[in-house]
């Protein structure tokens, strides 16, 4: 009998014991790089793959995909709306993507460039908004600039018989508050920026007789032009992934981007996941070429260097009378964004319904709010699933991360770059899309975690395992390989230097990465929207599904302990990171 016929006859036996024969062959590190190229291939790769098929297949029925067919995208560009849809979503994002760079870069410039007052506290607050949850920050705008009740809208009126000059339900409205959502991000990227520019090129410009204007247009903006252009395209791709704004301001008004149009798909009756993958599918193609461009520009910095060493001194510009016109734009910008829409959400949580501050509501204030809330299940369930899913999925991301930096940076083993390229491609998914791609995973292949928490934590794995890695890398190329030698040449095996060794010098920018996991994973929402179900609630699904339904007073109570615990979990985080100079 010949050799194919005898392997005929073995059949899968023979496969299994050269299979099992082929991997005790393996090294320990190629071994742990296969299994984390598998993980990440799973968590990545998995759902982009069934989201691709699934936006060209008849819809989901009882598990499995469909026909193929192109009735999805057919009928997704066929609507007579879609051309309306195309440039909602455009002016949307790009609006907001202006408002927080004006806003963000102005602050940046009086922080980073000028002697101001509090310039430094300023600094340590710039987090809180863009860590308050977008729904809770919604919420808040839509109690002070709403058309009918708003606080300051109904002030306004009363004092000038005028409408306030923006309302909120309103593309402008979204505009605004989008990008003073994501200002602070703009904030915290132009400081950056602006902070390693050596300010005396500035200054040999005002001394040869140029205004400052002249010299902020000539000189401090090209300068800048790699951190401005990446900037604006990390904007553009927020604000075209984000859901909280045009759900909670866009459909009531009527106004449709591509996010909402995706979550009015998935979640009619009967769900057609086949449209919104086709919607889905389109939304991360533009995500993808804006992500694409943004590394492309961060790459391409060299040129702009201006810090050559002795030659650097970090000065700031006197402003003398003018400082106090820059401390009052801190203060009212810190007012506006920060205090504002904070002080609506506490106010209206010790009432018994929506009301303006005033003498008469002052007698109405009481705790049944906070009572209510503290005795639902469904809040009770919301805070534990919250706080699960927030420390497993950080902790799981670092480990994870830390294992894969090791892997990237220090094994030298060949392909060692794909798994680092294909861990990151997990940042170019919007949250809803992340959403929606799960969806057709696990309602066609035979796991059974569809309707259960253990989606969302698959869910928040793929939103931040990219971010764990980075944190993770950015330490690992900090601790010199001489060490690991060191340890190795002494006897300890890979293992124990790993463990011994590198993890011990890690430590402190893992901790900063494992807070920042659990700040901004406590606050996600755009993902599991799609995915929860009686049971599996988090916070901010809660926070959405009280809203929507009416149920303001226990939304109010508890967007106002979120803010309280979010507040204090990013102390944290600013207060480990800066023992590291870690930051994202």
């Amino acid at each position: 009998m010949s050799d194919s016929t005898a392997a005929a006859s073995l059949g899968p036996g023979l496969v299994r014991g050269r299979a099992r024969e082929w991997l005790t062959r393996l090294r320990p590190r190629h071994a742990l790089f296969l299994l984390c190229l598998v993980v990440v291939a799973y968590i990545v790769v998995g759902p982009l793959f069934f989201l691709t098929v699934g936006s060209f297949s008849t819809d989901l029925g009882s598990g499995g995909l469909g026909q193929l067919t192109l009735d999805n995208y057919v009928r997704a560009y066929s609507d007579g709306r879609v051309v309306s849809l195309l440039m909602n979503s455009l002016l949307f994002s790009g609006g907001s993507a202006l408002v927080a760079l004006v806003v963000g870069t102005g602050l940046a410039w009086i922080t980073e460039r000028t002697d101001t007052p509090l310039r430094s506290l300023f600094l340590s607050m710039s987090l809180i908004p863009l860590i308050m949850p977008g729904v809770l920050f919604a919420i808040g705008w839509i109690l002070l600039i709403g058309p009918r009740a708003g606080i300051l809208s109904t002030w306004f009126r009363d004092l000038t018989g005028l409408s306030f000059p923006l309302n909120v339900f309103s593309l402008p409205g979204m505009i605004v508050v989008a990008g003073l959502h994501w200002a602070p991000l703009a904030y915290l990227i132009m400081s950056g920026a602006l902070r390693s520019q050596d300010p005396s090129l500035e200054e040999a410009a005002l001394m040869s007789g140029a205004g400052r204007f002249t010299a902020a247009r000539r000189i401090v903006m090209p300068l800048t032009t790699p951190a401005l252009m990446s900037l604006i395209l990390l904007l553009v791709v927020r604000g075209l992934e984000t859901f909280e704004v045009p759900g909670l301001i866009g459909l009531p008004a009527g106004i449709e981007v591509f996010s909402s149009r995706i979550y009015l798909a998935v979640s009619s009756l009967p769900s057609d996941f086949g449209l919104g993958g086709a919607y889905a599918i389109s939304l991360l193609v533009i995500t993808a070429i804006g992500v694409g461009l943004y590394s492309r520009l961060t790459r391409e910095t060299s040129k702009y260097a201006t810090i050559s060493g002795k030659g650097y001194r970090p000065s700031v510009i006197r402003l003398g009378r003018w400082r106090y016109l820059t401390t009052a734009i801190l203060v009212l910008y810190f007012g506006c964004v920060v205090v504002l829409p904070a002080l609506a959400i506490v106010w209206n949580s010790f009432l018994p319904f929506t009301q303006v501050p005033s003498w008469h509501s002052l007698s109405t204030l009481n705790l049944d709010n906070y009572r209510s809330a503290l005795g639902l299940d469904q809040i009770r369930r919301a805070v534990v699933n919250s706080v699960l899913l927030s420390v497993g999925s950080a902790s799981v991301v670092v480990i994870f991360g830390s294992v894969v930096s090791w892997l990237v940076v220090r094994s030298g083993i060949r392909g060692r770059g794909v798994l680092d390229q294909l861990a990151a491609t997990a940042l170019v998914f919007p949250g809803v899309v992340v959403g929606v791609a799960l969806i057709w995973v696990y309602l066609t292949i035979p796991v059974p975690i569809y309707g259960t928490i253990w989606i969302l934590f698959v869910a928040y794995l793929t939103r931040y395992m990219p971010y764990g890695i980075r944190f993770a890398m950015s330490s690992q190329v900090q601790v010199r390989a001489e060490l690991e030698e060191a340890a190795l040449m002494s006897g300890a095996s890979a293992a124990t230097t790993f463990r011994r060794v590198v993890l011990p010098l890690m430590f402190p920018a893992l901790a900063a990465a494992w807070v920042y996991v659990v700040v901004v994973s406590m606050s996600e929402f755009s993902s599991v929207v799609f995915l929860w179900s009686p049971g599996s609630e988090v916070l901010s699904v809660v926070l959405f599904d009280f809203w929507v339904n009416g149920e303001s007073g226990p939304a109010y109570a508890l967007g106002s302990m979120l803010v309280l615990a979010l507040t204090v979990l990013t102390a944290v985080y600013q207060r480990v990171s800066r023992s590291t100079g870690i930051k994202i």
